[in-house]
């Protein structure tokens, strides 16, 4: 298992600079609707939950186990 050591510095570096570009520039309900995607799910028990609950799009239906199952509207 991973322990903080996947990606040296500079590979981290790069994909935070990425995904920071990505969450900038990108629509993320239009991106989400683009791959006609039902339903999402989120480990609310990992280090970094998602909290998918902040947009509107996604509405939970249950949580089984740590695990939140939201259908994509």
């Amino acid at each position: 298992i991973c322990k903080g050591e996947c990606f040296d510095p500079q590979e981290f570096e790069d994909l935070k600079k990425e995904y920071l570009k990505f969450k900038k520039e990108v629509d993320f309900e239009k991106f989400i609707k683009k791959y006609k995607i039902d339903y999402a799910l989120e480990d609310i028990k990992g280090i970094r939950p998602i909290h998918l609950e902040q947009y509107q799009f996604f509405n939970e239906v249950t949580e089984i186990n740590g695990i939140k199952i939201y259908e994509v509207s």
